[in-house]
This record gives structure tokens, sequence and C-alpha cells, in this order.
């Protein structure tokens, strides 16, 4: 096998490469897997969020094809970002904004917008740079972090034949053992532990880095070996550790674990589609710019409003709404019994486009009025990209008292993607009338 080509691709953009006729084969049948997989889609048992009517849905997350006349073939990678191998060939799929616009949103999503927390491995991503490395980087860092203090010991239930009775006994089983002359008893006990699931999970991620293909970085994948080595004690991944609840665990840890989750969560595939190994890390966009902006605004409008996803139904247990963004207003109730506690007050709903609006679109529109009408709110709100040059839309006041907003993140790579951020708050804040609280110190400290 010669030199390993790099070819970079934008996502959702058609770019022509020279490639075999077995790897464009390999990359569609790989797509159709994607499109199919609902844990790479985020999508969630009640099913997927609404879908615009004006989006070209595919069977396929990437789609290849080449006309009659062409020479190469032509591919496309749908909402993702990340790196494909096939043979030796690697796809570099750069997000459609900035990257470092991306990265910051990004990081917002994985920290859950703890803005201490934010990792400048991630929002200082740059170009050329795989999203797989920076992500796996800024991991690496903090994992090593965490390993200077000491491994996470916490109770694990074990069950043994102990010479001595402990914990939880077994009658029955204790009964057979004695009648056999086996002086044993048939117990269930509890014991500190460092092989647990949060520790089997960092330790899998580890690995993960160390033994894939499309890691690009020698000394990442030298440095996921040795950490993982530092796991003494420490088994395998169970199919059911991703799936445990934290518990109570440190900031440096939980987020940690969550980058470990990301890398772990059916995200970094080792496959064989027909005779052809495909390697890939590829993040599904639409989920985590949606969760990143939330955060953003979260951050940004924290003195006076929360910023949550939530769902309603038309009617119980049917036809059920769910708007990315829900605006619930921090209030006193003095109908209660108790004056202090806080009662929210519903005061518009969100709807995020990862993608330039440039005028609005019936469906924009139509899914806006929805959701607004599902939280009985008089007001929506349609956060998308724009740029610099681009103006933003007016305000559209529909009949029934309904107004949608814009507002709008500007996309320009020259600009710091913390102002963009403030800038978007701002702009959100002065379509629910309240410009003066806008930006809280959180998001203006970063």
């Amino acid at each position: 096998m010669g030199d390993l080509k790099t070819e970079f691709l934008s996502e959702s953009k058609t770019k022509d490469l020279c490639i075999s006729d077995s790897q464009a084969q390999a990359l569609r049948n790989f797509g159709k897997l994607l499109a199919g997989d609902r844990a790479y889609q985020r999508i969630d048992e009640n099913g997927p969020d609404e879908v615009d009517e004006d989006e070209n849905q595919s069977p396929s997350i990437i789609d290849v094809w080449k006309e009659p006349s062409d020479t190469a073939w032509k591919v496309r990678v749908r909402d993702s970002v990340g790196a494909i191998r096939l043979e030796d060939i690697q796809l570099i799929v750069q997000p459609k904004i900035a990257l470092s616009h991306f990265s910051f949103i990004a990081s917002m999503a994985l920290t859950g917008g703890n803005l201490k927390r934010l990792d400048k491995n991630l929002v200082n991503l740059s170009a050329g740079e795989s999203y797989f490395d920076a992500l796996a980087n800024a991991y690496l860092e903090l994992l090593d972090e965490v390993l200077r203090y000491e491994l996470r010991v916490e109770y694990v239930s074990f069950e043994d034949q102990l010479t001595f009775a402990r914990g939880k006994i077994f009658p029955v089983l204790t009964a057979s053992n004695f009648l056999k002359g086996v002086a044993r008893f048939d117990c269930r006990f509890e014991e500190f532990s460092v092989d647990n699931p949060v520790n089997r999970i960092l330790k899998a991620a580890a690995i993960s880095i160390a033994k894939s293909r499309v890691c690009n970085n020698r000394d990442l994948q030298r440095k996921g070996s040795q950490l993982a080595f530092r796991f003494n004690g420490v088994g395998d991944l169970r199919p059911t550790d991703l799936y445990v609840k934290e518990g109570r665990i440190s900031d440096r840890l939980k987020f940690a674990l969550r980058i470990a989750k990301e890398i772990l969560g059916g995200n970094l595939r080792e496959i064989k589609v027909g005779n052809m190994q495909v390697s890939s890390f590829l993040q599904y966009t639409p989920g985590i710019i949606e969760q990143g902006i939330r955060q953003v605004l979260a951050a940004g409008l924290n003195s006076w409003v929360t910023v949550v996803k939530e769902r309603n139904y038309a009617v119980k247990g049917t036809v059920s709404f769910n708007p990315d963004l829900v605006f619930i207003e921090k209030g006193i109730s003095i109908s209660t019994p108790n004056p202090s506690e806080n009662v929210g007050r519903h005061i518009a709903t969100g709807d995020v486009k990862y993608r330039v609006e440039s005028k609005w679109s019936k469906s924009t529109l139509n899914q806006a009025v929805t959701f607004a009408e599902s939280m009985d709110v008089q007001q929506g709100i349609v956060v998308s990209f724009r740029g610099v040059d681009d103006a933003p839309l007016p305000s559209q006041k529909l009949k029934g008292g309904i107004t949608i907003h814009s507002s709008t993140w500007v996309d320009d790579e020259c600009s710091l993607p913390s102002e963009a951020a403030k800038n978007l708050c701002i702009s959100v804040a002065g379509n629910l009338g309240r410009p003066e609280l806008a930006i809280s110190t959180n998001l203006v400290t970063f």
C-alpha cells in the first residue's frame, strides 16, 4: 500500500474525487448504514425532530455518483464532519461554517455550556486539521489531568463463594454447598473497586484513539496508549456501561466522560463494507449545533431566562412538538403557598437552522408558528447563520398575533466566535423585548 492520500471536503458540498469504483461503492454503502443508524443521528425513542419540507432527503449520509461524461466520482457528505479512511485515501470533512466558530459551538455543547471548561484545543481548531484529532487531543489532555489525581473508586457489586458470611447470603445455594461438603457461603456484596463503568469508558476511549486508523497524529495515538496503560485493574468496556448514570462526580471527570462517550457512542467506527475496511469518525452536525446554540443562549441569558428543549403534545400520547429552544422567564409566584418559589413563564419558542437563511421560507415560518402555537406563546425565534455582509431578516407578524423573529450567528472567519455568541444573545434578548438584560457575566468573561 502506498502513501496515504488526504482529500478535504466541505460538509454538504460536492467534490470530484479520483477514487476507484470499489471505493465509491464502499462509500455509498457506508453512507446508507449511517443513514439507518438511530444512534448516529441522535434519534430518541420518540422519533426524530421535525424535518423541513424544503430540505432534500437522501437514503444515504454520503452521496456518491458519476455522470456518463465524468472521469471522477462526485462525493458529498451530508450534515457531518470528521474523517473517513478507505485503504490509501483519507477524506477529511470540514464544517460548512468557519472552523473556529463550529469548534466554539461544539465545545459549548460538549462542556454543557460551562465556560470555565471550554477547551482551547477545540475552540482553536485550525484549517487543515481533522475534527477527530482536535477532539482526541482535547480528551487526552483532560484525561491526563484526571489521572494526576487517582482512578475513580466506587462501590461495585460482586457475587462469590466465601468461607465467611458477607453481605446478602443466598440460602438455597449456600445450603447446597454445605450438603455437598463445601463450607462456603454464596454471597452478594459490595466493595470499593476501580473496575467501574466510569473508568472502563475512559480507558476504552483512550484505546480507541490509540488504535484508530483515522487519527493523523502518531503522538496522539502514542499518548492514548500510554494513558490507557495507567488504568491498572480496570477491565474492558461492557455493553451497559454507556447507559449508566454518572452519579456525583467532579466537573473535570464529568467533561472527560462526556467527550469519551462522544468518541465511543457510535461515531468512531471500524467496519468492513464488502471487501473493504472503512474507518471513520463522523459527527452529525445538526444535533451538536442545536445543543451548542442552546448552551450559548443559556449562558448568555441566564440572569433572567432559562433556555431548554421541551416536548409538548397536541393530544396526550399522539402528535408531539419538539422546539429546539423554549424560553422560560424566571419569576416569583404570589399564588403559591411559598411566595419565594420560582415559577417560570413560557415567553417564546425557537428553532435552530444550521444553514444560511437569506430569506424567509414558507416551511421555516410554518414550523416556527407551529412551535409557538404548541407552547401557547406569541413569539417564535429562528436562529440561523448569515455572512458578515448579509442583512438580517425582518420580523414577520402573522395573523393570530404570533410574531416570528430572526436572530443570526454571523459566520465570519476573521472574527472571534465569542463575539458572534455575544451578538446572538443580544439579538435574541432584543427580540424577546429585553435588550438591556442581554449577556450575563459568564459569556462576557470568556
